[in-house]
């Protein structure tokens, strides 16, 4: 990091001094991403790190007010004296300049890690104000898309912006990791798991929505594929409603083939946040193929990445096509491959590796070593 890139007050941790974290964590009620508060306390607890604390700030705004909640995690961090502060995406506790400017003046303030989970457009999906602001304390931005997004983030003053791939909670998903899919009794269907933000009258700005309507209105056509669609307002042959989050893994092992296609399809690098849990659910997964995409696996470990709708209905057919024992042997491939690798174990140690980069060297090398710069 260049020196005048480094705020004021704000010292880097030498070499031999261990990582004090205090985590803020996205939730709306505490408990509700479990995988980011076990990950960092792994850290502690094997002594990767010296101490770790967890605050919800939504959880702190709803029992004393937005007010009283700012000035409590301040209050943390003078008293506790993290050196690392790590925000998980944030877009539902309003941050304001005032509180980051009380955060500057405390001496020896903490290094400030963002890890942005969302993609974001300056048209068609903007950044919420407080979002921004963290983008531009931040010391590193650690974000699931480059490219366009790196770009707007820089844009809007992040300094240091690193990739970062999107994990699965391992908590959430403990049963589905601990075990392999059953590779008996599985039905032939095709699962589409993901939301149609619009209606036939208004329809989603998001980019790429219009081609997700289009893969499953083309899926829903051929009555010779068995089809499950879940997801927020879906309508015809195959729709299901909606599953809640921890479920979504068990509802992919009830299928043969899992499909999707992403918003922002030209991001590069990005993935579904749902492609982890769609892999860990040990079911061939068909999806988009962004640009720079290479540090994904591929085919031979269940994923298939396409370029269009169309490419993306003629892999499912093939698919289809081929003996149930071999889709369902390369279901267990992806299953393999991602448990262990794209958790959020692997999540926090890269994240604070930006500060020791002792804990990067128990990350496996696939992806991790690989991932785009």
């Amino acid at each position: 990091m260049r020196a005048d890139h480094v705020p004021l007050r704000m010292r880097w941790p030498s070499p031999d001094e261990r990582l004090r974290v205090l985590l803020l964590t996205n939730e709306e009620l505490e408990g509700q991403a479990p995988g980011h508060r076990d990950a960092f306390s792994r850290l502690q607890g094997d002594g990767s790190i010296e101490e770790f604390t967890c605050l919800v700030p939504k959880a702190l705004a709803d029992s004393r007010g937005p007010e009283g909640a700012a000035r409590e995690i301040l209050e943390v961090i003078r008293s506790r004296r993290p050196n690392v502060v790590v925000q998980i995406t944030n877009a539902i506790f309003s941050f304001n300049e005032d509180w980051f400017r009380a955060l500057a003046q405390i001496e020896r303030r903490p290094v400030l890690l963002f890890w942005e989970g969302d993609a974001w457009s300056r048209w068609s999906k903007p950044v919420p104000r407080e979002t921004r602001l963290w983008w531009k304390a931040a010391d590193v931005v650690f974000t699931v898309a480059v490219g366009k997004q790196r770009d707007l983030i820089e844009r809007l003053g992040g300094r240091d912006v690193r990739f970062i791939p999107s994990t699965y909670d391992h908590i959430v998903y403990a049963e589905e990791e601990q075990n392999e899919p059953p590779l008996d009794g599985v039905p032939t269907e095709v699962a589409v798991i993901g939301n149609w933000w619009g209606n036939r009258f208004l329809p989603s700005r998001l980019p790429g929505a219009r081609d997700r309507l289009r893969l499953v209105r083309r899926l829903q056509s051929d009555p010779s594929i068995p089809l499950a669609i879940y997801g927020r307002n879906w309508t015809g042959r195959g729709a299901r409603g909606p599953r809640p989050v921890s479920e979504q893994a068990a509802v992919a092992r009830r299928a043969l083939i899992t499909a999707n296609w992403d918003h922002f399809p030209d991001y590069a690098a990005s993935t579904s946040n749902r492609l982890p849990v769609q892999l860990l659910a040990g079911r061939v997964h068909v999806t988009t193929r962004h640009p720079c995409s290479n540090w994904l696996p591929g085919p031979e470990t269940g994923l298939f990445l396409e370029s269009s709708v169309e490419c993306a209905l003629a892999r499912i057919r093939e698919l289809l096509a081929r003996p149930r024992e071999e889709v369902l042997a390369l279901g267990l491939a992806a299953h393999r491959w991602v448990r262990h690798r794209l958790s959020d174990r692997e999540l926090a140690r890269y994240v604070l590796g930006a500060v020791d980069e002792r804990l990067l060297q128990e990350l496996p090398a696939d992806p991790w070593s690989r991932l785009p710069s």
